[in-house]
């Protein structure tokens, strides 16, 4: 056998070997962990007091579990145990998928775009809270969105190499949040001329793209 074959041979076992030593730790650790986060914010949700945002809320948890489980994947691709790490993941996650299920519901796409200010927020532990139901016709989760950012932040400041990628997360997290405003316009018309003016706006380069500060020019389109 060559010895290029058998590199080649030995990276594959080595592989296989990191393959099977993760999914091990997703069963045994990664799985259960995540439950007993979501049944946290089960509990909390449930408690909602407007009926709309406690419906949201728990749809999100239900249809959308799998997001969290994808999620905490991250959580186990280092061999050592960060419950910190997948705290955060889960909450984020969860956020997303909140505020995903709530912005079908916007008035309009400033009414998105404050709503998912939280996703900004909540990577950004120094930066002050947002309103984020200012001009949304539903308002009292009983403060469900604002525990799930500030689960986000304290797990951040917790992380001790966050701040190498705060400044990138915090961008994309920013073009995220526009486009899901965006792409929740009703006229379907609108919402595409709108979605085609702010990707006109951004740069072409990925980097270019992450690194540039969150805008949307819907070409005075009213959504």
């Amino acid at each position: 056998m060559s010895k290029e074959r058998h590199d080649r041979g030995t990276m594959t076992l080595g592989a296989a070997r990191t393959l099977v030593s993760m999914v091990g730790r997703e069963l045994v650790w990664g799985l259960p962990a995540v439950s007993r986060e979501l049944q946290g914010w089960r509990t909390r949700a449930e408690a909602i007091p407007d009926f709309a945002l406690r419906a949201d809320a728990l749809h999100s948890l239900m249809h959308k579990r799998d997001h969290a489980e994808g999620a905490a994947l991250f959580s186990v691709l280092a061999r050592g145990r960060n419950q910190t790490l997948i705290r955060l993941l889960v909450a984020y996650q969860t956020l997303w998928d909140y505020l995903d299920c709530v912005s079908e519901r916007q008035v309009d796409v400033a009414d998105g775009r404050q709503l998912h200010l939280a996703l900004i927020d909540a990577l950004n532990p120094e930066t002050p809270l947002s309103d984020y139901y200012a001009s949304h016709p539903w308002k009292d989760d009983g403060g469900y969105l604002l525990a799930l950012v500030e689960a986000c932040r304290t797990s951040c400041a917790q992380l001790p190499s966050y701040w190498r990628v705060r400044r990138d997360a915090i961008a994309w997290a920013g073009h995220c949040g526009v486009v899901q405003s965006l792409n929740h316009v009703r006229d379907p018309e609108c919402r595409d001329a709108a979605l085609r003016a702010w990707a006109a706006s951004q740069s072409t380069g990925i980097y270019g793209l992450a690194l540039r500060a969150p805008q949307v020019q819907p070409c005075h389109i009213r959504c």
